[in-house]
């Protein structure tokens, strides 16, 4: 017959060490700066679009990697592009610093360990990385879209910032409301659409971003299930407040 220490489950081990620990930190660097990447990335982009002739990039990538689509890789340059606008950069100017500090490609100041970056360019890299660390792709397309400095907008107006005076009707002002949301629909429609073709492509970095698709996807549709279930003669826009505030790209 079995003792009851036989019968008894293995304590698990605790031989845990300074290396796990310093794994495990590893581990969750890369996952919540992985934007890191996407940023070197499109960098390399355009380090290679720089030694091509104008032009030549779209058929090259054709030719060479027929499996990456132009498109999501423009995506991610056009994002690289914004990141480096907000340090007070262009391409050219960034390709230059770079090259001065003897990378092999332009992305390497944001991938290589810091030990392995001379001083110089350490500075940089910080600039950068205050941009894009703890942040999703997602995040930065939206505050890009909207303004540079978080505040002034690019083009036009902030929601809610004013605008043309003109009185308009109950009717009319139900009319445009109509127009803006059925608009809004389609462009979430078409976005959804086009992120299901190459969503895939975004974990070959980590799962970070697709991570705050699903985060943003579920918010939507929890939103959109509190308001059918309530009765028609009491839906009140005013009682999704709360949930609006809880938006994972607040």
């Amino acid at each position: 017959m079995k003792t009851s220490s036989e019968l008894m489950p293995a304590a698990p081990s605790l031989s845990l060490d300074d290396s796990d620990a310093q794994t495990l930190r590893q581990l969750h660097h890369e996952a919540t700066n992985g934007l890191r990447r996407v940023v070197a990335l499109g960098l390399f982009c355009y380090d290679l679009k720089s030694r091509l002739k104008h032009g030549q990039f779209q058929a090259w990538l054709a030719d060479h990697c027929p499996e990456i689509s132009y498109r999501s890789l423009a995506s991610y340059m056009q994002l690289t592009e914004s990141v480096l606008e907000k340090c007070g950069l262009k391409i050219g100017a960034y390709l230059s610093k770079v090259q001065a500090l003897h990378f092999s490609h332009g992305g390497q100041l944001l991938t290589l360990p810091e030990q392995d970056i001379a001083s110089t360019g350490i500075p940089l890299r910080k600039q950068i990385c205050d941009v894009i660390d703890g942040k999703s792709a997602a995040q930065l397309m939206l505050q890009f879209k909207q303004s540079e400095d978080g505040t002034t907008p690019k083009r036009g107006r902030l929601p809610g910032s004013g605008g043309s005076t003109k009185v308009l009707t109950t009717a009319d002002q139900a009319s445009k409301l109509w127009e803006v949301a059925l608009e809004n629909s389609g462009r979430m429609g078409a976005a959804i659409t086009a992120s299901n073709r190459d969503f895939f492509i975004l974990t070959h970095v980590n799962d970070l971003e697709v991570n705050a698709q699903i985060a943003v996807l579920e918010h939507a549709i929890k939103l959109r299930r509190a308001w059918l279930a309530m009765p028609k003669s009491k839906r009140d826009p005013a009682v999704l407040q709360p949930m609006l505030k809880d938006s994972p790209m607040r």
